[in-house]
């Protein structure tokens, strides 16, 4: 009993000493990247901060709708004993293919939507593409437990932007374009970084079986793309149908709150799926309790503090939001909830509610359009979008959690009938 309830303590440390490891390199990216925000913010106008909002919110998009879940999919199927004989080299040249081919699309619907210049397109190409090889190579880390180097190829970007706007702001030299370019050179430092961390992993001639996997993260890819539609859409509906001005004061007033809600959250995702997906045993109630000291403090400090953070950070360029703002805060607590749910289901989820969810959240995201579309027709703006989004973020994280309490409902079901048969799960 003693030492069981040791093996318990001393996974549960683990598990924190990963995901406060994590959180640290993600913090910090959040860092650089509200720094890198106020000096755009300050110095861009509100189109052009609008313009650069939407270009980042596509490459979010993108990064998810080009890799078809290939990164989740080889984190469920193959643990580190198998990928130490595999040859994950050929998988991932065969899923840049795919990236590369992919990313033609939200490339060419952009261009059809927006009023954007062909240079700035050619830069979400080519961010989109870069970023595709970076959570491919971010997987294969994740699953050797290299959570450390794992999140650097995904937020070590945010940095490198910082320094060398940083450069560019004492020399008065920050605009759209500058800002666009410049962000396309971090990526490509920190695709120079990967290929240094990818090159001692060990390796095997064993295929992995590319279309099952393809074709097995299917219902996960849809839940993945569902959730980040629901992350970017009102940013995207915004641009399109009030302006890029609007857009520019949506995402400044948003981006404390929302940003940091959803790094506190992914440190935990980064970590948590892997996990359960590898069959490891999760205290759950110490994640309920993660998940309190993250929103409670988190809430309560944006609450308050937002409103002259954001006039001191953009010197009173968006200050009298103070509603939106307490909107943004909601949504960014409902984001940090879907965030834990969307780890969990990725990781113990079976397809069946796998496929459940996706289907609930497909409802929620064209009914939360129709919103959208009926709020700016009757005249109540950015703040009427941000109400409906933060309403339909609550409805699809309680629909979540009932889907995750009823597949360990399920479970349990399952360990009783087999234990009352004499047989063991």
């Amino acid at each position: 009993m003693n030492q069981s309830s040791g093996t318990s303590k001393s996974g549960n440390h683990w598990l924190l000493r990963k995901i406060g490891l994590v959180s640290l390199v993600m913090f910090s990216a959040a860092a650089s990247q509200m720094l890198a925000n106020l000096i755009l913010g300050r110095t861009l106008s509100k189109e052009d901060y609008g313009v650069f909002s939407l270009i980042r919110k596509l490459i979010m998009f993108g990064n998810f709708f080009v890799l078809l879940s290939l990164d989740a999919g080889l984190i469920r199927q193959v643990p580190p004993k198998v990928l130490v004989q595999a040859n994950w080299h050929r998988y991932l040249r065969r899923g840049m293919v795919v990236v590369i081919l992919m990313t033609v699309l939200p490339v060419a619907v952009t261009w059809l939507i927006y009023n954007i210049q062909l240079e700035y397109l050619i830069i979400l190409f080519l961010i989109i593409c870069i970023s595709g090889f970076l959570l491919l190579s971010n997987a294969i880390l994740r699953i050797y437990q290299q959570f450390m180097r794992a999140q650097l190829l995904v937020s070590g970007f945010r940095l490198i932007f910082l320094l060398i706007m940083i450069l560019l702001w004492i020399r008065s030299a920050v605009t759209l374009d500058s800002s666009l370019v410049l962000l396309l050179v971090a990526y490509g430092l920190i695709l120079f970084i990967a290929f240094i961390f990818l090159k001692p992993l060990p390796a095997g001639t064993n295929p992995i079986p590319f279309r099952n996997t393809l074709h097995n993260s299917s219902e996960y890819y849809l839940l993945t793309l569902a959730t980040i539609t629901f992350v970017v859409i009102d940013t995207f509906f915004v641009a399109k149908m009030a302006g890029f001005r609007q857009a520019g004061i949506y995402s400044a007033v948003s981006l404390l709150p929302v940003t940091v809600f959803n790094l506190a959250g992914s440190s935990v995702g980064q970590v948590l799926m892997p996990l359960l997906a590898a069959g490891r045993s999760i205290p759950w109630r110490k994640i309920v309790l993660i998940w309190v000291g993250m929103a409670v403090p988190l809430t309560l400090f944006f609450l308050m503090l937002t409103n002259p953070l954001n006039h001191f950070f953009f010197a009173g360029k968006y200050d009298g939001y103070p509603t939106l703002v307490c909107i943004f805060v909601l949504i960014g607590l409902f984001q940090l909830t879907g965030i834990y749910i969307y780890a969990i289901l990725g990781g113990i989820g079976t397809r069946r509610y796998l496929r459940y969810y996706l289907i609930s959240s497909t409802v929620i995201q064209l009914v939360h359009l129709l919103a959208m579309f009926l709020v700016i027709r009757w005249d109540h703006g950015i703040q009427g979008v941000a109400a409906v989004t933060a309403i339909f973020w609550l409805l699809r994280d309680l629909i979540g959690i009932g889907f995750i309490v009823l597949q360990n409902s399920t479970k349990r079901h399952q360990a009783l009938e087999f234990k009352e048969t004499g047989l063991e799960l």
